[in-house]
């Protein structure tokens, strides 16, 4: 059974969407999906249960896996338990950390190991939950990475995202919506254009981030497994077709004022990035989009969007996308 942190269940997501249609149906299966789904989240629940009988349990006799199973079976658990994806928040943030774990010639890891690791992973994710003020926070997936192996020793990050200030009503941009583009050369967000509105409290791609993140209301609960994260960047994300804009906000207007037109485009642009679909052969991290092809993986569902506030070449300010996709299953209700 899941163990769900905060029981606040967020209805009437998205209202509104007049700037930015998501294609539904790329995210709302089907009953035939539904269906299939079903069969394959079962299997896929049986594993992850498995998996944490043996963590729970005495070790001693020395069984080995691969690390691949290793750490999808630690994200898949984590996930599992924790994770509440589909409850949308006003505020989104990724927390990382990093471990290691011993591995044999052939990139194989005992399970006394793997439990070490992954209790560790767990009992950091608690500690991250917890020193969060806000009352209203949920934790929002686990991403569990190989970042390289090294003689007998394999490096790992993991990568929390939580979520605070639950929201049920998407909000457009208003006509005084006019924002500070980021807030890169301060720690506090640059807030709106005229009158310090704001300081402190949010700026445009902030702005842009929480609509982006909102989500459906979801008719049963999920969990997701397989999380990947790519970077999207206006470098590789030109707009090809009239009025010829980067996909993604880009300047060289110092402290540059993003006003609500630029603000619904910028939005209605990154949405077609997050939910269009990517060619299936670009598996790296960074994604280059060309003309008619978004950042969606084959398969996967959007999980959260983070924005950065960069300056490239101490000239060219841009917000920078980190998109975080993975596999839908269905959480059992027993």
């Amino acid at each position: 059974m899941k163990k769900f942190l905060l029981s606040i269940f967020v209805i009437s997501l998205l209202v509104g969407f007049s700037s930015c249609k998501k294609d539904i149906n790329q995210q709302i299966p089907n009953q035939d999906q539904e269906d299939e789904m079903m069969e394959r989240s079962k299997k896929v629940v049986s594993l992850i249960r498995s998996f944490q009988e043996k963590m729970a349990g005495d070790l001693k006799s020395g069984g080995i896996i691969s690390l691949d199973s290793a750490v999808w079976n630690m994200e898949a658990s984590l996930n599992y338990d924790y994770a509440q994806p589909d409850s949308a928040s006003k505020n989104f943030n990724i927390v990382k950390s990093l471990y290691t774990i011993n591995i044999d010639a052939n990139l194989m890891v005992m399970l006394d190991d793997i439990q070490t690791v992954y209790s560790l992973m767990e009992d950091t994710l608690l500690l991250q939950y917890n020193a969060i003020l806000n009352p209203v926070k949920i934790i929002v997936f686990t991403n569990v990475t190989i970042d390289s192996t090294q003689g007998t020793t394999a490096y790992l990050s993991v990568a929390n995202g939580f979520g605070t200030n639950l929201y049920g009503t998407y909000i457009p941009f208003d006509e005084d919506d006019d924002w500070i583009w980021g807030s890169y050369y301060t720690n506090d967000l640059a807030g709106k254009c005229v009158g310090n509105e704001y300081y402190g409290i949010s700026d445009g791609s902030n702005e842009l981030e929480w609509r982006l993140n909102g989500l459906s209301s979801p008719s049963q609960p999920y969990f997701y497994t397989d999380i990947v994260e790519y970077q999207v960047d206006f470098y590789h994300c030109w707009y090809n077709e009239p009025p010829n804009l980067p996909r993604v906000f880009s300047t060289t207007n110092n402290d540059h004022c993003m006003n609500n037109t630029e603000l619904t485009f910028y939005l209605a642009a990154a949405d077609w990035i997050i939910y269009d679909y990517n060619d299936p052969s670009n598996d790296g991290s960074q994604i280059v989009i060309e003309d008619g092809e978004g950042a969606r993986p084959d398969g996967k569902h959007f999980m959260r969007i983070s924005i950065e506030d960069w300056v490239v070449g101490n000239s060219i300010e841009t917000h920078v996308y980190f998109i975080t996709y993975g596999t839908r299953l269905i959480a059992p209700t027993d």
